[in-house]
């Protein structure tokens, strides 16, 4: 699995029922490589697409029973992941480090918003 499809099931498993539209400005992906992706993750039946009920031109997003489940491996996989790194860090302090990249994505979204 890619990093974009990656990416993309976290993001609608965590926000779901999502526009399209609204996933390629959050992911910060250009629209028509965010289609492809969920034209390429609804062909392996881990995302539905589905028209808005109250504007037909709006797509929204929405995972399958197997998105679902690999959404919550990858989050298991990350989780797993950061636990080991700090584990094997202990020079590192998890809550600085947490609270320090909060600011990094604090910044950049808000960087995003000015552009």
């Amino acid at each position: 699995m890619r990093a974009t499809e990656s990416d993309l099931l976290l993001v609608v498993y965590d926000y779901p029922d999502q526009t399209q539209k609204m996933l390629a400005a959050n992911l910060r992906l250009d629209p028509s490589l965010l289609a492809r992706t969920v034209r390429h993750l609804e062909s392996r039946q881990l995302v539905i697409r589905s028209h808005d009920q109250n504007d037909q031109r709006q797509i929204r997003i929405r995972l399958t029973p197997a998105g679902e489940k690999i959404a919550l491996s990858i989050k298991q996989t990350l989780k797993d992941w950061w636990h080991d790194f700090f584990v094997a860090h202990p020079e590192v302090d998890e809550t600085t480090f947490t609270e320090q990249l909060q600011l990094v994505y604090s910044g950049l979204t808000t960087h995003g918003e000015r552009d």
